[in-house]
C-alpha cells in the first residue's frame, strides 16, 4: 500500500484545504486511488497494530459478539473519531485490514471527517 501524498496520489483540489491537518497522522494510512467509482480504499495496516485490534479481536473470539480486526478498527475508529467507514473484507480477501471511505459528498464534510479520523490517529 502506499502512503497518502497529498501532492501526488490524490487531487489536490479535495486535500489542498486539509493539508495542514492530515499529513502527519496519515503516514500511517495507505490509500488507494479510486476508479471510476467514489468508494476510496484506505489501508489501515500502519495504524490498526498501534490501536491494538489484534488483541480486542482476539478477546472478542470468546464472545457472542466475534470481530474480526477490521470489525475491532471500525468500532474504534467510530468510537474515537465519529466516522463510520466500510469494512474491506466485506469486499473478498484483498480487503483485509482495509476500510472503503464513500468521498461521494460536499467537501465540508469530507473535511470534518478526515479531521476527525485525524485527530484520532494524533492519539495513538
Amino acid at each position: 500500500a502506499e502512503l497518502i501524498d497529498v501532492d501526488h496520489q490524490v487531487s489536490p483540489a479535495v486535500w489542498a484545504p486539509f493539508r495542514w491537518s492530515i499529513v502527519s497522522p496519515w503516514r500511517r494510512v495507505g490509500y488507494t486511488r479510486a476508479q471510476g467509482t467514489f468508494l476510496s480504499w484506505l489501508h489501515f495496516d500502519g495504524i490498526m497494530d498501534d490501536v491494538g485490534v489484534v488483541e480486542k479481536s482476539a478477546v472478542s473470539q470468546m464472545t457472542d459478539n466475534p470481530m474480526t480486526e477490521t470489525q475491532a478498527f471500525e468500532s474504534w475508529l467510530v468510537e474515537n473519531s465519529g466516522v463510520q467507514l466500510n469494512d474491506g473484507e466485506g469486499y473478498g480477501k484483498g480487503g483485509r485490514r482495509c476500510m472503503r471511505m464513500n468521498i461521494g459528498c460536499s467537501r465540508e464534510v469530507l473535511g470534518t471527517a478526515l479531521k476527525s479520523m485525524a485527530a484520532a490517529f494524533r492519539k495513538v
